[in-house]
């Protein structure tokens, strides 16, 4: 069931708030991460700026024990002459606890500050003294309270050493842990918050919460080893407090030290949690907005769409009296004016249909699926059929019982079974004639085409039924004068085929006829020129030579002629012919001729055609081309072929004598020359008969030329095989 508009509203409200919580839940994630992110950077640059310091005063401090070391005083190592600036030294240190400097076996030579008790001091037996010692180079101590101080201290020393590089003692400055200041910005530190320093063993060496419990020592909780362990880089761990927290860790250069700050990992999400409680709370408002909107929206929608729904309904039905009532929205109560102006629309057309229909002469109508039902039949079906048409509507097949017997078994043929419903586009009956109640008989041209819904079911078929009485009677007529021209092509073509065996027949006789003469003429010329050459003068042996050539060139025109006639009458035998092969023939006869051309044919295809007239036409075109390259010093004939736009053309190209190109439309032309008979033999005939042959072929025959640069004839032949 289709949903409602308050349906498909709750819908868009859940497509908005899916996204809106995806992305309120990103938000929120992101923020975390943010937030993590921040701080690992936060504290990275806290713990890196410890290290730095501490790395810092170590080297301070190495600095100033080298320059002490150095003194003459500290050098002699004599416990009776101190070097006074000792004492001055450690009253601008206030963060040193003491200046020291012993022998070699620990015993103190000099301090800053006096030893207790006025006895002399030994740290010979210390872990640190002997580390010193035994390195003999700077050294760094664990944590301690020192002897002479009270104090938690880690002792500084360097070896002193005398003229000769021996080691004739050590200086210490004892580094005060109590009173030590890491140099960087707590304030900003969440409570509860731990940075300080352990050494490579995991020995607290300093922290900054109760240094005085934990200096010194090794705490057993995770968060320490995982300090020593990881030395650089950050991570959570549960502090000895049972705390969990976020630490970052460096490393302090030369001291072997690891530098730490650790911050409770809840005050790192507090305010991603508040930012995510406040984004939440916004959302939900927000949603709240968009239920009241829905329902506001529902409220004011539904109600006009609902009356609209109702006058589709009703016109649906037939009802086209109904009009939808504008109200609601300005867009429900523009839908409702153009329904409105749709149902007006609609009984026009209504109206204008029934006015067209009933006055075209075609029978108009509209069956059921069926086609027992008649839903509407035009008014010209009375006209045609001579009966009311009110008989159809009682009966949808009514129309058949006024077609002849014969004819109607076709007709319900031509109707269409629902299962060839889906496939049907038109329904096309074959003329038929109908007999009316009055006893004449129309014939009837119909056809009808199936209207669908959208989903392609046969709704009804509307068809058309027009009167080709007229028609059938033309086309009656039209036969009887087609058969009489059939019968007057038949009597010409039979007068044309006479006329043709005449012609031949005639061109034998005219041939035969004309030679005999001619054979007496050229003997009796040639008997007078052997017998009578020594009585006649220089001029009548001139005038017996012409008219012996003049009889021969008669006897080629004659030739010419009856081939000629035959290339028009000759019957074609078409059959694939090898005109690579048939051309080499051709070529080998003519180049015995003429042995000092050259003549290159490239490769021909195999075509359809006459193989006797394709040999003629190859015979004249390199004969001509070796006739008119005859005077150059390398005659050379190309016979080839080339392809463009689909189309194949075949060639014969010489580098002969050419002609002019302002006479080739001549140059086809029956007894037509462009050359004098006294510089090329010929009868002008020989293309005639070439363009004659392509022709018969279906093809076209061409030339290009210029004066002494050669000639090249083209032709095609359509229809060959690929």
């Amino acid at each position: 069931m289709p949903a409602s508009i308050r349906g498909h509203l709750a819908l868009l409200l859940i497509a908005l708030a899916v996204p809106l919580a995806a992305l309120l839940g990103y938000n929120i994630y992101s923020d975390m991460q943010d937030a993590v992110s921040r701080a690992k950077n936060s504290l990275r640059i806290l713990a890196t700026t410890m290290a730095t310091n501490a790395g810092r005063k170590v080297a301070e401090t190495r600095e100033t024990l080298e320059r002490l070391a150095a003194r003459p005083l500290v050098k002699a190592a004599d416990a009776g002459r101190c070097d006074e600036v000792l004492k001055e030294l450690h009253s601008l240190s206030p963060g040193y606890s003491n200046i020291v400097y012993t022998d070699v076996r620990g015993r103190t030579l000099c301090s800053a500050r006096p030893q207790p008790d006025g006895r002399t001091v030994d740290v010979g037996g210390t872990d640190w003294f002997r580390k010193a010692a035994g390195s003999q180079r700077f050294s760094i101590g664990m944590p301690h309270v020192g002897p002479i101080t009270g104090k938690w201290v880690t002792v500084f020393s360097l070896p002193i050493r005398d003229d000769a590089g021996n080691m004739v003692g050590l200086i210490h400055l004892p580094l005060d842990l109590n009173a030590y200041d890491p140099g960087i910005p707590v304030n900003y530190l969440p409570e509860d918050s731990r940075y300080g320093f352990f050494d490579a063993d995991g020995t607290m060496i300093w922290r900054n919460s109760d240094p005085e419990k934990v200096i010194g020592t090794r705490p057993d909780a995770d968060a320490a080893r995982r300090i020593v362990e990881v030395r650089d880089g950050e991570f959570e761990a549960l502090a000895v407090d049972g705390v969990v927290r976020f630490f970052s860790v460096v490393t302090v250069p030369e001291a072997g030290w690891v530098a730490f700050i650790g911050v409770p990992r809840d005050s790192i999400y507090a305010s991603a949690r508040e930012k995510a409680f406040v984004s939440a709370a916004l959302s939900l408002l927000g949603m709240a907005v968009l239920i009241v909107l829905m329902l506001a929206i529902a409220r004011r929608i539904g109600r006009p769409v609902h009356s609209l729904a109702t006058a589709v309904r009703a016109v649906g039905a037939g009802n086209l009296e109904v009009r939808a009532s504008p109200s609601g929205p300005t867009e429900l109560r523009e839908v409702a004016a153009e329904f409105n102006a749709m149902v007006d629309a609609r009984l026009r057309s209504e109206a204008l249909f029934r006015e067209v229909t009933e006055s075209i002469r075609e029978a108009f109508w509209i069956v059921t699926p069926d086609w027992r039902t008649v839903k509407y039949i035009s008014p010209a079906y009375e006209k045609i059929w001579g009966e009311p048409v009110e008989l159809l509507y009682r009966d949808g097949l009514r129309w058949l019982a006024a077609v002849p017997e014969k004819f109607r078994a076709d007709l319900r043929a031509a109707i269409p079974q629902p299962d060839g419903y889906p496939s049907c586009e038109v329904v096309q009956f074959p003329d038929y004639p109908i007999l009316r109640p009055d006893g004449t008989q129309r014939w009837i041209a119909a056809r009808a085409y199936p209207v669908r819904d959208a989903a392609g079911r046969v709704l009804h078929f509307a068809g058309i039924a027009e009167d080709i009485t007229e028609r059938k009677r033309t086309e009656a007529e039209l036969e009887g004068y087609r058969h009489k021209l059939e019968d007057l092509v038949d009597e010409r073509t039979a007068a044309l085929e006479l006329a043709l065996r005449e012609q031949e027949a005639f061109s034998y006789s005219v041939s035969h006829d004309l030679r005999a003469p001619l054979r007496a003429i050229n003997g009796f010329a040639e008997i007078l020129l052997e017998d009578e050459r020594p009585r006649l003068s220089e001029d009548g042996r001139t005038l017996l030579d012409r008219i012996a050539h003049n009889a021969a060139r008669m006897g080629d025109l004659i030739d010419d002629i009856l081939a000629y006639s035959r290339s028009t009458r000759q019957e074609m035998e078409q059959q694939d012919v090898d005109l690579d092969a048939l051309t080499r023939k051709v070529a080998g006869e003519l180049g015995a001729e003429h042995p000092s051309a050259e003549i290159a044919i490239g490769p021909l295809p195999v075509v359809r055609g006459d193989p006797t007239m394709l040999a003629q036409v190859m015979q004249n075109l390199i004969g001509n081309a070796l006739k008119f390259s005859a005077g150059r010093e390398r005659p050379r004939i190309e016979v080839g072929l080339r392809e463009a736009d689909g189309e194949r053309t075949f060639f014969v190209r010489d580098n002969g004598a050419g002609f002019d190109m302002q006479y080739a439309d001549k140059l086809f032309g029956m007894f037509q020359r462009l050359h004098r008979e006294s510089q090329f033999a010929g009868t002008g005939v020989g293309l005639s008969i070439v363009k004659r042959l392509i022709e018969r072929h279906g093809g076209r025959i061409w030339a290009e030329a210029a004066p002494d640069r050669g000639a090249t004839f083209s032709f095609t032949l359509p229809g060959s095989p690929a």
